[in-house]
């Protein structure tokens, strides 16, 4: 799931993923910050994204910027894996 454009607004996604293991590209230049709870499945941020406590955050995020794009996800086995694009398109 590609989150490439510039959001306008607050924004809240669940996603439930089942046993799949589904990939979010977001760029560091959106606010984001993803959640993923679970029994056995979790999250494999990378690139340039920081884990605080439970969740995961870009630098646009950890810097108070916005609008939020706050991503919840329930993996009961599977996982969810988050590269990050270098930079959001313009809407």
């Amino acid at each position: 799931m590609y989150f490439d454009s510039v959001p306008r607004r607050n924004g809240h996604v669940r996603i439930n993923t089942a046993l799949s293991g589904p990939e979010l590209f977001i760029p560091g230049d959106i606010a984001a910050e993803v959640t993923s709870s679970g029994p056995l499945g979790g999250t494999q941020a990378v690139d340039n994204f920081t884990r605080r406590g439970a969740v995961d955050c870009t630098p646009a995020a950890l810097s108070g910027a916005g609008p939020l794009l706050r991503i919840d996800n329930t993996p009961p086995f599977g996982g969810l894996r988050i590269p990050s694009l270098p930079v959001a398109t313009s809407v």
